[in-house]
């Protein structure tokens, strides 16, 4: 593009739509592509009994992803720790535009890690559209991320389901006592739960929050862990998966409830 520079303002940029022909065959093929991921996805999401623990754990896993792109390094122990946003709600508005077009129904597509995946081409193709308004790549390097962050994404929800599951079952078998659904979902909802977060949720006073929360140590579902002069209980084992991005072999897998192994993995982390 004549007077681009990088290192200043460029305030003369094309106008938008672009003039140059975009509905090609290739583009064609992964719009439709895309679209069936993520009607996958937003059946699957669908299907969470609360889904309050979606809304509260993939956004936060792409504020993370979003601030890696520039290499700001954020851990996922902040990002649960804090809720601020510090800005990086901007990140969301893509997600945001699916859901306000009826792709989906919760904001709840991890689309940063694809980019993150493929930083260098990211940066490349959106210069390129910058300096020679080259479109065709870039728009096909966002819908391929869009598709395969779907399915990424489905098969992560459907790990955090049977996880739930197994949380219900093992809280009924171990502590038939305080069991109930509403607490089995704010540990989801809340990998990092403060006593405080069962008492804004109606789950009881603070002093029998406090004790359904120590329950849920006494039986390695949680993990007791003070920040200065506050008490958190993490869900170690949710923020392992939610966290962990190896290969499609392992990285949904989870250790059971009870299980032995569980209880090395929690001094790891």
């Amino acid at each position: 593009m004549p007077g681009f520079n990088p290192h200043r303002p460029y305030n003369t940029l094309p106008t938008l739509p672009p003039k140059q022909e975009l509905e090609t065959r290739a583009i064609w093929k992964l719009c439709t592509e895309a679209r069936v991921a993520l009607a996958e996805l937003k059946q699957v999401g669908e299907l969470i009994p609360n889904q309050s623990v979606l809304i509260n754990t993939i956004p936060l896993l792409e504020a993370q992803a979003s601030s890696e792109i520039e290499n700001i390094v954020t851990t996922s122990d902040q990002l649960f720790r804090f809720a601020d946003g510090n800005g990086r709600t901007g990140r969301l508005l893509n997600i945001l535009y699916l859901v306000d077009q009826q792709l989906l129904t919760l904001p709840v597509l991890y689309l940063s890690r694809h980019i993150i995946h493929n930083k260098a081409d990211y940066y490349r193709l959106l210069l390129d559209v910058t300096r020679n308004n080259h479109w065709q790549a870039w728009i096909t390097f966002m819908l391929t991320a869009v598709k395969e962050t779907a399915h990424w994404t489905t098969a992560k929800i459907h790990a955090v389901r049977q996880l739930q599951e197994q949380a219900v079952a093992y809280v009924r078998q171990q502590r038939p006592t305080i069991y109930s659904q509403e607490l089995v979902d704010q540990i989801f909802i809340q990998p990092y739960c403060r006593i405080g977060n069962l008492v804004d949720a109606g789950i009881g006073h603070r002093e029998t929050s406090s004790k359904y929360l120590k329950a849920l140590c006494d039986i390695g579902m949680l993990q007791e862990v003070k920040v200065g002069r506050e008490k958190l209980f993490v869900h170690t084992k949710l923020l392992q998966l939610l966290t962990t991005d190896r290969s499609k072999k392992d990285s949904n897998q989870w250790i059971p409830y009870g299980d032995q192994r569980q209880n090395t993995q929690s001094k790891q982390h």
